[in-house]
């Protein structure tokens, strides 16, 4: 599959912007949503974010830095964000790589992630 081509859609829910991640991370992957997701965020009313990763087995530490940058552009636009749907390749490859997520909320699931973010 071309990586170039593929677009995640963006939806939003009670000003909760929703990115499901069902593709392998690549740089490629992450560039375009990094454009369309601050595009999308300028255009719509929103409060929130969450990172639907439950289509990624695995995301190594570029790839993973590449979606932190996007969090943290996110956030510096004043949007909460969360990540759900984490695999256990991907708990494993935050827990060695000694990343710090502090700072960043995470749910089992999409669900969860929702009512993590109700008001």
């Amino acid at each position: 599959m071309d990586n170039s081509k593929i677009r995640i859609p963006l939806q939003i829910s009670k000003g909760i912007i929703i990115v499901p991640i069902r593709y392998e991370v690549t740089h490629s992957i992450i560039e375009t949503l990094k454009s369309d997701l601050l595009d999308f965020v300028s255009e719509h009313d929103a409060n929130a974010v969450i990172f639907d990763l439950k289509g990624v087995a695995i995301l190594d530490a570029e790839d993973f830095e590449g979606l932190n940058k996007i969090i943290q552009m996110i956030k510096l636009m004043g949007l909460e964000t969360v990540l759900c749907g984490l695999s256990p390749g991907i708990v494993a490859t935050i827990v060695s790589l000694d990343i710090d997520l502090r700072q960043v909320k995470t749910a089992l699931d999409l669900n969860a992630a929702m009512d993590l973010l109700a008001v």
